[in-house]
């Protein structure tokens, strides 16, 4: 009998990345993809379908899909994707059920890739055991998952954490931000937009003085942040994720200053156990919480 499988799939913005898993959770395969945003929600949606098939045939016949789980920037529900103007019609799409047409597969679970990143840590990662724990993402929005008793904090319209999204309605382009201090913005948008300038000057690898100067904002931008959310939660543990976690070494100190200088029992804060693939391990649990009873 061809082995049951579960396929991950983690729709990003800067790469797509899928993999596959038994029922135990033990990983087979993975591959990544990198999507092209100007080729608009179809195309990229058909790419990482692609790359889920290509991984179940390279074991033609050994192998049987019984269930899928799929990670999106964005909030997604049953019939769009809120905040996803990354992609040109990307909240357009009902995920869910294109994922089911694309494999043929009906049982299917779709979640955000923040609660996916966040659900991976409370559970096998940096924040498993504490309660309660905030899960940090910084990558090309800044965003932050409560965790309360082991599960993620989604909030009433599942968009809790996204302290960056007020920026999102006119975000410029990178190399404009990468000239400019976003000090005037709010707290939460100024967070976001260091974190894109960061992010830019870093890619551009010049200006050193520059670059020392986006590091040194957006570290007293984002502690401003976790200072607060650490006061309104008493947080055991604050663990911190994203592409721009490789940072952590330039921006650990400031960030930990902070939070003993303005906390009255400060959280440890420690990096990500899975800085980058948090969002497929997460969707490849919420997978394997789809696979129908006495599966095999």
């Amino acid at each position: 009998m061809a082995e049951a499988v579960v396929l991950g799939i983690d729709f990003g913005i800067s790469e797509i990345a899928v993999g596959l898993c038994d029922l135990s959770g033990q990983r087979l395969a993975d591959a990544v993809v990198h999507p092209v945003a100007a080729q608009g929600a179809r195309w990229n949606l058909e790419l990482g379908i692609a790359a889920g098939q290509h991984l179940l045939r390279r074991d033609a016949g050994r192998l049987r899909l019984v269930a899928i789980g799929a990670a999106t920037f964005g909030v997604p529900g049953e019939h769009r994707i809120e905040f996803a103007e990354a992609i040109a019609e990307w909240g357009d799409l009902a995920l869910a059920s294109e994922l089911r047409r694309g494999f043929g597969c009906p049982a299917v679970a779709v979640l955000g890739d923040l609660a996916a990143a966040a659900g991976a840590e409370a559970r096998q990662g940096a924040l498993r055991g504490c309660d309660p724990a905030l899960y940090v993402r910084v990558g090309d929005d800044v965003a932050i998952a409560p965790i309360l008793g082991g599960r993620v904090v989604t909030g009433a319209n599942g968009a809790a954490g996204a302290i960056g999204a007020a920026a999102r309605t006119d975000r410029r382009d990178l190399a404009e931000i990468a000239e400019r201090p976003g000090a005037s913005r709010p707290a939460s948008a100024a967070c976001a937009e260091i974190a894109w300038r960061l992010e830019a000057v870093s890619a551009a690898r010049h200006a050193p003085a520059r670059l020392e100067q986006a590091i040194e904002e957006f570290s007293e931008t984002l502690a401003f942040q976790l200072v607060n959310l650490s006061l309104s939660l008493d947080p055991e543990r604050i663990a911190l994720g994203g592409e721009l976690a490789s940072w952590w070494l330039r921006i650990e100190a400031t960030l930990s200053h902070a939070l003993k200088s303005c906390v009255p029992h400060p959280p440890e804060l420690v990096p990500a156990a899975f800085p980058r693939e948090g969002a497929l391990i997460g969707a490849l649990a919420a997978g394997l919480e789809q696979v129908p009873p006495n599966t095999r």
